[in-house]
């Protein structure tokens, strides 16, 4: 005991004292991680061979552990440190510690508290804050900034290690990882640079070291804080705040560590020993219209050429391309969808363009296609369908149909003659009807299964169109001329979006929703807890209205819906763009934009009393509504944020 009491007393006076053990009421926001070679894969799919216990950096001994490659690849950006090095503490402004793991890993709370903050921000993306009492009554308070998820509210009181949400790479941020703060006075929380950096870019901020004063003043190191600052045999109070601000930080020198991108193209190097990474292009896709858009495949291959499980670490693959002459979506990535990565490239003129892909320092392939514009002649020996072989559903594909003349394209020559139709003749799609393509996206109105078309559609050679896919499996493209029966046939394969959760209460009705074009995916993404705003609501019902326009018998009955989608625009104009809305703000909007009369309602439940009660009982009562969670039966919580796969499950079980 007199050991103890020795040993906190030298701490009080700022002495520096080696002991492993910290105060049993604080620890750090993760029981587990991801290791570095796993991080980015999601913590859902991870095996425990690939997970571990956060270590810890004993003693916020940072010299000891600058060096070790394991270390940099987890604790990213320490306190008070620089983004281009990360661990050159006390020469950067970093207001926290970032910590890289696996989207979706449990985040915990480092000490018991109330949740004073639960929400969404354009820097932090979904963010968490928890108000902690020290022994005296001094406050301070945790943030954990850029999950996926936040599992708590604000109001509820949490215990040391209770997850509080998952890793994400939600707001500011380049990479899943959890931002760790803890703040030290009465501001704003999570603190953040408000005054000093007026009219600066937050990277050179943090990259010059400006606003130290505020950094020192209202954060505080919270690697050293859990370390040193609550050692001993009492519970800490502000004078072991105050002892850990007065104590010299220990400045690390960039010359005496490895800079983060450096990190990264170890990583890299690392990676390609055990994988190879592919651009694959088919022979068609060397030939690309300008002012058009192709999709290639970037394939990530083992020793054995199996499609490879993991995702590219470090910084990723990089694609260069003379941008005077093409663009390229994306350009750098990591993220892989099935051992595979869809790019898009549009060239802006004609002739041989070159893309040279790199990992890390070392390139991996050079690659070149050729843009062709009216009158360029092209020698090729494929199919007259051009198209990717591989969709998601519920998202727009470009897609050039071309005459095929003695094994050669010829563009702006030989034009197609007389009527021809494209059509679906299995699984389920559909084409934009307005031909040809001066739009950005299909309007949802103007759909179809069957195009037809004749040279007037094509006055560059070649009909250039979009398809949206609607049914997964195969699905056959054929290309007809009017007056015959047969015609030329592609096969394509429409794939469910890989970023759809399956785990998900209302993932039926999302693929649904896709299927009858209610929601358009991005390059695979839907977001599914993705909250409400009137962005959405708009984009939303209107496609339903859109579904319902077409499916109408009659064409008062579509006159009617068209009207309806009409007045949504009107009635929601004045309402902000990033508008949240709850469960019972959506019902009523989405009822009376369909105008489906509102039943005078006796609540059942005390939850379901107030503004939208004629809402909620109308649902009830016509569709025997319930939410598909715990409270389904007896709770509607016509308060809380809607999400859109809950928007889309209304809607589903209002149309069915």
């Amino acid at each position: 005991m007199k050991k103890n009491i020795l040993l906190w007393m030298a701490v009080l006076i700022g002495m520096s004292v080696s002991i492993p053990a910290f105060w049993s009421d604080f620890g750090y926001p993760f029981a587990q991680i991801a290791k570095p070679s796993c991080r980015k894969e999601a913590w859902s799919t991870l095996d425990e061979t690939c997970k571990m216990p956060l270590p810890r950096i004993a003693n916020a001994d940072y010299e000891k552990f600058k060096a070790d490659s394991q270390y940099r690849r987890i604790y990213t950006v320490l306190w008070g440190a620089t983004y281009d090095y990360g661990w050159d503490v006390g020469l950067g402004s970093h207001l926290g510690v970032d910590i890289a793991t696996s989207a979706g890993t449990p985040v915990i709370s480092f000490a018991a508290g109330t949740v004073t903050k639960s929400e969404f921000s354009s820097g932090w993306g979904n963010y968490v804050t928890i108000k902690h009492t020290l022994a005296d009554g001094t406050n301070l308070y945790s943030n954990y900034a850029h999950l996926s998820k936040r599992l708590v509210e604000k109001g509820n009181t949490v215990t040391l290690g209770q997850t509080v949400g998952e890793v994400g790479n939600t707001g500011n941020s380049y990479g899943n990882h959890l931002h760790f703060q803890v703040d030290i006075t009465d501001q704003l929380h999570p603190y953040y640079y408000v005054t000093c950096s007026k009219g600066k870019d937050m990277i050179a901020l943090v990259n010059k070291g400006d606003c130290r004063s505020y950094l020192t003043s209202n954060t505080i190191d919270p690697v050293v804080f859990i370390e040193t600052g609550t050692m001993g045999v009492a519970p800490p109070t502000a004078q072991v705040i105050e002892t850990i601000k007065n104590t010299p930080s220990v400045v690390i020198q960039k010359q005496t560590i490895k800079s983060r991108e450096e990190i990264l193209n170890e990583e890299s190097e690392e990676f390609l020993k055990s994988y190879t990474i592919v651009p694959n292009f088919p022979s068609r896709g060397s030939v690309v219209a300008v002012g058009s858009s192709y999709l290639f495949n970037v394939e990530v291959r083992d020793f054995d050429k199996k499609l490879g499980k993991k995702n590219i670490p470090g910084a990723g693959v990089r694609i260069t391309v003379d941008e005077a002459q093409a663009t390229v979506f994306p350009n750098n990535f990591t993220q892989l969808y099935g051992g595979k990565r869809q790019i898009s490239i549009s060239p802006k003129t004609s002739g041989p363009i070159e893309l040279v892909f790199t990992i890390g320092k070392k390139e991996i392939a050079r690659k070149k296609i050729y843009g062709m514009k009216k009158g360029d002649k092209i020698v090729t020996d494929d199919t007259e369908t051009i198209t990717v072989k591989k969709w998601f559903v519920g998202q727009e594909y470009d897609m050039y149909v071309s005459p095929l003349v003695g094994g050669a394209y010829y563009v702006g020559k030989n034009a197609y003659a007389g009527k021809y139709r494209l059509e679906v003749v299995k699984g389920k799609a559909k084409f934009c009807q307005e031909i040809p393509k001066k739009w950005n996206k299909c309007d949802p109105n103007k759909v179809v299964e069957v195009l037809e078309f004749t040279k007037k559609d094509t006055p560059n050679g070649f009909l250039s169109t979009r398809i949206l896919p609607l049914s997964t499996g195969t699905i056959e493209i054929r290309v007809t001329k009017s007056s015959e029966k047969s015609g030329h046939t592609t096969r394509i394969t429409g794939e469910i979006p890989t970023w759809l959760d399956r785990q998900n209460a209302y993932y039926d009705t999302v693929i649904a929703g896709l299927s009858n074009n209610w929601w358009k995916t991005n390059n695979g993404y839907v977001g599914q807890d993705e909250e409400m705003t009137t962005q959405m609501a708009k984009e939303l019902i209107s496609r339903v209205l859109s579904y319902e326009i077409l499916k109408a018998g009659t064409n008062k009955e579509k006159k009617q819906l068209a009207l309806n989608n009409q007045e949504l625009f009107a009635r929601s104009s004045a309402t902000l763009e990033s508008k949240k809305w709850s469960r019972g703000a959506f019902a009523e909007l989405f009822l009376k934009s369909l105008r489906i009369p509102l039943d005078s309602y006796a609540p059942v439940w005390l939850d379901e009393k107030g503004e939208f009660q004629d809402s909620i009982g109308t649902l009830r009562s016509k569709y025997y509504f319930q939410w598909k969670d715990q409270f389904g039966e007896k709770y509607f919580q016509s308060d809380r944020i809607i999400t859109l796969s809950e928007a889309m499950y209304l809607a589903g079980e209002v149309t069915r």
